[in-house]
C-alpha cells in the first residue's frame, strides 16, 4: 500500500515564486563547518517495495526481484544562530500518531495504516520558531505532517511539484489538498539559479551560504536536494534522489517510484559524483537514517 503514498502526484494548487538572492560563495566555502546545527527526527517507519526504491535492472542491483524493504520517514531540522528552525520534509502529524491517521482521506486511510507513525512533527518542532518547510518533493510520505505547519509559515517546493498529472492522482487528490491547502506554497524559479559543485542549477535558500536547494529532477519533476553547511561540516540531505543507503553505496538509482528514471539516474550520478569529489561531505538519503534497523541489508 506504501506504492500510492511514495508513487503517485499532487493536483494543482495556488503557489508562488521563489528566488533567493545568492551570494558568491567558493567551493571552499561550502566544504567548511557553518552555522546550522542540524538534527534527524524518524517520524514514522514503513515499507516499500524494493523494485520502487531500486533499479533492479541495473547490473550491480541485488538479486532479488521482489520484497518488501523497511523504511523511515524522517524530518531533518536545521536551527539558526537566532534560534529558529526549518525543516526538510514532514514526516507525520500528532494527530497521526495519536491515531486519527489525519490527513489521510478516503481510501488512502487504508494504506496509511502500514505507516507506524512515532513522533509528529509539532512535537519535533515543540516550542521553537518554524521558519520554513522545505519539501524534497510532494509525494505523500513526505507532506502527511503539513498540517502541523502554521498557516504564515512558507512552504517550499520544486517547480511542477503542485501540477496535476491526469490520470495518476485521483486517489490522492483528497489527501493532498487536506496535507497543501491553507499553506503559504512557494515554488523554486530554479531557472534563476546557479551551477554549485556539479549541480547545474542551485539556490541559496537563506542568503548567507549555509544553506542550497539542489535541482535535481526525476523522481519527480521538482524533486530538490539540499547541502547544509553545519557546525559539524556539510551535510547532503538528497531526498529520494536516492532512497537507501544500500542505493548510494552500491550506486545503483531508484526504480519504479521515479516519474524519470534517466533523469533521476542522472541527479543520482552527479549527487554522488559531487560526494565522491568531496568525501568530507556526510549524506543522507530519504527513506534511511543511520541504516540501523532498516534497509534493503535487512532483506537480502
Amino acid at each position: 500500500m506504501i506504492t500510492l503514498l511514495l508513487a503517485c502526484t499532487v493536483a494543482r494548487l495556488p503557489h508562488s515564486s521563489a528566488a533567493p538572492e545568492t551570494q558568491t560563495v567558493t567551493l571552499e566555502d561550502l566544504l567548511t563547518p557553518g552555522p546550522l546545527v542540524h538534527e534527524v527526527h524518524i517520524s514514522a517507519r514503513t515499507e516499500g517495495d524494493l523494485s520502487g526504491l531500486l533499479n533492479l535492472d541495473h547490473p550491480d542491483a541485488p538479486p532479488l526481484k521482489k520484497a518488501k524493504v523497511p523504511i523511515v520517514l524522517p524530518v531533518h531540522v536545521l536551527r539558526r544562530e537566532d534560534g529558529s528552525v526549518w525543516v526538510l520534509d514532514t514526516g507525520v502529524t500528532r494527530g497521526f500518531v495519536q491515531g486519527t491517521k489525519e490527513p489521510a482521506k478516503g481510501l488512502l486511510r487504508a494504506a496509511a495504516g502500514s505507516i507506524r507513525g512515532e513522533v509528529g512533527l509539532a512535537d519535533i518542532v515543540g516550542e521553537r520558531d518554524l521558519a520554513g518547510v522545505l519539501i524534497s518533493h510532494a509525494h505523500l510520505d513526505h507532506i502527511l505532517g503539513l498540517p502541523d505547519v502554521p498557516a504564515d509559515v512558507p512552504v517550499y517546493l520544486g517547480p511542477g511539484e503542485l501540477e496535476e498529472r491526469l490520470g495518476r492522482n485521483a486517489l490522492t487528490h483528497r489527501t493532498s489538498q487536506a496535507a497543501l491547502s491553507n499553506h503559504d506554497l512557494r515554488t523554486w524559479d530554479f531557472e534563476a539559479g546557479v551551477p554549485l559543485a556539479g549541480v547545474d542549477k542551485a539556490l541559496d535558500v537563506l542568503g548567507d551560504g549555509s544553506l542550497w536547494a539542489l535541482y535535481s529532477p526525476g523522481h519527480t519533476p521538482g524533486s530538490t536536494a539540499f547541502l547544509a553547511r553545519t557546525t559539524e561540516g556539510p551535510v547532503l540531505l538528497t531526498g529520494d534522489v536516492c532512497h537507501t543507503l544500500w542505493g548510494w553505496e552500491h550506486d545503483v538509482p531508484p526504480g519504479g517510484y521515479s516519474s524519470d528514471g534517466e533523469a533521476g539516474a542522472r541527479s543520482f550520478a552527479l549527487l554522488r559524483e559531487m560526494v565522491a569529489q568531496h568525501p568530507e561531505i556526510v549524506v543522507y538519503v530519504g527513506h534511511e537514517t543511520d541504516g540501523v534497523g532498516t534497509g534493503v541489508d535487512e532483506v537480502l
